[in-house]
């Protein structure tokens, strides 16, 4: 995102601004993705979070110069769909990995 702000307004400052929805994303969606991915399915928020974000990146691609400020509401939702994924994908891991190895499987994912 950072990069295609940059892009589109030649500036530093905004393309630096870009990179925070992110952090924004997690802050938003950090709280509640913990219980609603322990109450539903890991693997369709998984999926789900990836189907939105690819969405997300459909968008931006299938817009020729997108306002800044719909680049950093996507940047945003992409950054929620990723904390959704990453709650999911601890679940996931935990699930499928038990013992030493779970240690090890832990450890490939950071």
């Amino acid at each position: 995102m950072p990069l295609l702000v940059l892009q589109l307004t030649r500036s530093p400052v905004a393309a630096a601004l870009a990179g925070a929805p992110r952090s924004v994303g997690y802050l938003v969606t950090g709280l509640p993705s913990g219980p609603i991915v322990d109450r539903s399915d890991p693997w369709r928020v998984m999926i789900g979070a990836d189907v939105v974000r690819c969405a997300i990146f459909l968008v931006l691609f299938a817009l020729a110069a997108p306002p800044y400020w719909l680049i950093l509401a996507l940047a945003c939702s992409a950054g929620g769909a990723a904390v959704f994924f990453d709650a999911a994908l601890t679940v996931v891991v935990r699930d499928l990995y038990g013992g030493p190895a779970l240690v090890r499987a832990n450890t490939a994912l950071r």
